[in-house]
């Protein structure tokens, strides 16, 4: 017997959708959230906003005639974008340096409004992919800047060996799941030596590798 709701037993959510940055989270109030599930973007692997120009120039005559609001600029805005793009910082020294400088501030201000939403048992899942260390230096900062624990982490496999933008290349086929967990507004930040936590370190490293493989 197949069990039938009439849609007077039906309650929906409500639902708040925004088109916004993540570093604004205005109108959900603190300590309100039970979980946040992130896939962000991956450092300078894909401009985003550049790509996004070519469907924008379209939806801004079809889209737009409906929602006005989100197509009042020219091209799409490559400034706030939280991406390492070093062409935002033409002509100066050490361009990269600060394409990443920029990626990690503004990771750590969409992972700070995410911790002030987050219950104190909340939980935050960043799904993060590179072969670049500088990547994972930029996003773990963030993190831990944030007020952040990382708590665990789980490799999935995500990519088809047979697509076309990985095959034949020394690409990364696996998403990285991260756990997080808020650090407690009373644990203090003492400063540590590397030499004591690198045998901590080592051990776990090899333990995860294994359980990678």
């Amino acid at each position: 017997e197949v069990l039938r709701l009439s849609s007077a037993e039906f309650v929906a959510p409500l639902i708040a959708i925004t088109c916004k940055s993540g570093s604004d989270l205005e109108g959900i109030s603190d300590g309100t959230v039970d979980a946040v599930i992130m896939d962000p973007p991956y450092g300078a692997n894909v401009m985003y906003a550049e790509l996004s120009d070519f469907f924008y120039v379209w939806l801004k005559r079809t889209a737009g005639l409906v929602l006005p609001d989100f197509y009042r600029r020219y091209l799409t805005d490559k400034e706030a974008e939280a991406v390492a793009n070093k062409a935002n910082f033409k002509g100066q020294k050490g361009a990269d340096a600060l394409a990443n400088r920029d990626y990690e501030e503004k990771m750590a201000a969409i992972f700070s409004e995410c911790r002030r939403v987050l219950r104190p048992n909340g939980i935050m899942t960043v799904m993060f992919t590179h072969k670049e260390t500088s990547a994972w230096d930029a996003l773990t900062k963030g993190l831990i800047e944030a007020g952040f624990i990382i708590t665990a982490s789980w490799p999935v496999n995500t990519e088809a060996e047979s697509s076309l933008h990985i095959k034949d290349k020394a690409a990364a086929n696996s998403t990285i799941f991260l756990v997080c967990r808020p650090r407690p507004h009373d644990q203090g930040d003492d400063v540590t030596y590397w030499e004591d936590v690198e045998p901590l370190v080592s051990s776990a490293v090899r333990i995860r590798v294994e359980e990678f493989q």
